[in-house]
């Protein structure tokens, strides 16, 4: 796709590469992590880790995770609650502890301030009009039949409702990939719009509250995130089918399956301690004390992916 091609045909043709990328990869949590892992590091926001790259804790716990999961639950039960039940879920998901209701609708007055938070930039909807507002944006989706562009459509829809008092842009986010599963554009859960996310460029935008600027953004946005995607995706596949090629299978294989999830606790290595042997004589696996006292397991070519350190080449290099 050329650099001059419509917004939506370059989101569209950087998701099908993602999707294609996405069949090679056993387990796609590691995937979803690295991208709420970076979402995290732009917002200040601690996470725990056993090493960088190496989730203490199981990834859909993370809430950009869940939300995801959320919505795959959503979509699986038939759409219980409509729109506005799907959009209140995941705030309700993203924002626990972050927010005073968290899967609530705002009552009062929306706002966006400007630099310094001292002026008012653009004021929203009134409280009363969300919910019928959320109502007709749904209805508007379902009349799109272009899938990227109503998952964009979406995004903008959200900015302009702003149905919360805090935590919108994060449901914004939320959202796109949830309605790309929909329409099926993608086969499985593997995008995270966050870890891309251009304040940068949002910002300028929040005065005029265009919605076809919105879109552009939108759609923008879904490329560059599904081509970051993609591009992880690719190089975990890889990492992962040359490690398997040099181990010469059994134990050795079976564990570096169960180590493409994320760390292990060596307790729950069992009967495969052979395998582990082998994957720490390859250099391939590494065991170190885990965040909360027990020793874990973990795939050091993966962390590195997870983590950004790619160009790291010795297992020492890991703290």
């Amino acid at each position: 796709m050329t650099a001059g091609a419509p917004a939506a045909d370059r989101a569209r043709d950087a998701l099908a590469r993602l999707d294609r990328a996405a069949s090679r990869v056993r387990c796609l949590d590691l995937i979803l992590y690295r991208s709420a892992r970076r979402e995290a590091v732009r917002r200040g926001q601690a996470f725990h880790e056993h090493a960088p790259g190496v989730p203490a804790a199981d990834p859909a716990e993370q809430p950009p995770i869940a939300a995801v999961l959320r919505g795959e639950k959503w979509l699986a039960s038939g759409r219980p609650g409509g729109w506005p039940g799907l959009v209140c879920d995941l705030h309700w998901e993203l924002m626990q502890g972050c927010d005073s209701t968290p899967g609530s609708l705002r009552t009062v007055a929306g706002w966006a301030k400007g630099p310094g938070r001292t002026r008012i930039w653009r004021r929203f909807p009134e409280a009363g009009a969300v919910r019928s507002g959320l109502a007709d944006l749904d209805a508007e989706l379902r009349a799109e039949r272009d899938p990227v562009r109503a998952a964009a459509r979406a995004y903008a829809g959200l900015f302009v409702l702003h149905p919360f008092r805090n935590g919108n842009g994060r449901v914004m986010q939320a959202i796109v990939p949830i309605l790309l599963r929909e329409r099926r554009v993608l086969s499985r859960p593997c995008l995270l719009l966050g870890a891309t996310f251009d304040r940068r460029v949002f910002v300028p935008l929040v005065p005029s509250g265009d919605v076809g600027s919105f879109i552009d953004f939108a759609l923008s946005a879904i490329e560059s995130a599904a081509t970051d995607a993609a591009a992880a995706c690719a190089a975990i596949a890889g990492r992962f089918e040359e490690d398997e090629r040099r181990l010469p299978g059994g134990a050795g294989r079976r564990l570096l399956r169960r180590l493409a999830g994320g760390a292990l606790p060596i307790r729950d290595v069992g009967t495969g301690r052979a395998g582990l042997r082998a994957l720490r004589r390859g250099r391939i696996a590494r065991v170190i004390p885990g965040l909360f006292g027990e020793p874990v397991v973990f795939h050091v070519g993966l962390a590195r992916i997870v983590s950004g350190q790619t160009g790291a080449r010795r297992v020492s290099s890991m703290p």
